[in-house]
């Protein structure tokens, strides 16, 4: 949305105050600066002058790009798809295309009658229909989706993200051009009891790092990308940044 592209960011878990909050977080990053974490750009407290004034420049840029929010909860993916066309008609009349369909995520999307209580068709059907919604409007649908536990029960050297991690069904692989997983081992440092010195100098180290699995992708080589992360300020950027 900041480089032009048309967004429908359909948020099926959180409300559009809350993803503006982080938005504008990130927006107020920069390598150098005291960072301004979203949360407390919630609670409105430890932040001075200088935070308002960058703040209110994020909020006019923000203002500008061209993303709309879902915030409506248990839609179906034929709402998705229709309302992702009303999108579409309002981006033209501004005289912008809408590119990305954002899904957040799917274990949220309603699914419908057809297959009820056959969890693993419920799921085919809905990124069937995404896979199809993309082709025709033209767009990428990028589709968050969480993983199941079977990564947990692993060693903790290999947690990283795998194929057969994605929940509920082997549609998801199956329709995706691409699959990314994400992998932050300093989430799992951080959550293991009495670390010794070794670990602790490691979780220094990797504290703001994650790690893109790209597992699949139909046109090109899977690969593992290692970016900078900062999750209380939304930010995600190249490590040399």
């Amino acid at each position: 949305a900041g480089r032009g592209h048309g967004v429908y960011f359909v948020s099926l878990e959180m409300v559009a105050q809350e993803l503006a909050e982080r938005a504008l977080a990130s927006l107020c990053w920069s390598a150098g600066a005291t960072p301004i974490t979203y949360q407390a750009i919630a609670e409105a407290v430890r932040l001075g002058d200088d935070d308002f004034t960058r703040l209110r420049r994020a909020k006019d840029r923000y203002g500008r790009d061209p993303i709309v929010i879902e915030q409506q909860s248990g839609l179906s993916v034929q709402q998705i798809v229709a309302r992702a066309r009303q999108v579409r008609t309002q981006f033209e009349r501004r005289g912008k295309k809408l590119s990305v369909i954002m899904v957040d995520h799917l274990g949220l999307v309603r699914p419908s009658q057809r297959y009820a209580g056959a969890r693993v068709q419920e799921v085919a059907e809905i990124t069937g229909a995404l896979k199809v919604a993309a082709k025709e409007l033209g767009v990428a649908v990028v589709l968050l989706c969480q993983l199941s536990r079977q990564s947990e029960q692993r060693a903790a050297n290999d947690r990283r993200p795998q194929l057969s991690d994605l929940r509920d069904s082997g549609a998801i692989e199956q329709d995706a051009d691409v699959v990314m997983g994400l992998y932050r081992e300093a989430y799992y440092l951080a959550r293991k009891g009495d670390l010794n010195d070794e670990e602790r100098e490691r979780l220094l180290e990797v504290q703001e790092r994650i790690e893109i699995e790209i597992l699949k992708q139909r046109q090109g080589p899977t690969r593992r990308l290692t970016l900078f992360c900062n999750v209380a300020c939304n930010v995600i950027d190249d490590l040399a940044q």
